[in-house]
């Protein structure tokens, strides 16, 4: 076996544990994209499916630093939802409230 060849062997082994990473990576982001859409479409209310409700929940510290949990409204559903979560993502982000 020539070093060139043995060099291109190594080389191709590596890209292909890559690619089966990748592949692995991309497999789970469809079905968490899945989940997602299912959840942001929020199904019809017939009692054929099972149906999961998101709310948004904060937490608001009295002067004695107990926090109490609060629901802000009604259960959320499509760019409202997208809405919630972007902003949830920010304050995570940022520590912001």
């Amino acid at each position: 076996m020539t070093d060139e060849f043995r060099i291109a062997a190594v080389s191709y082994r590596a890209l292909h544990l890559k690619y089966c990473a990748l592949e692995k990576e991309l497999a789970a982001a469809q079905a968490d994209a899945e989940r997602y859409r299912w959840l942001r479409a929020r199904p019809v209310e017939d009692c054929t499916t099972p149906r999961i409700e998101v709310n948004v929940w904060t937490c608001n510290v009295n002067d004695d630093g107990v926090g109490d949990s609060v629901n802000e409204g009604d259960v959320l559903a499509g760019d409202a939802l997208d809405a919630a979560i972007d902003k949830a993502m920010r304050v995570r982000k940022t520590n912001e409230f």
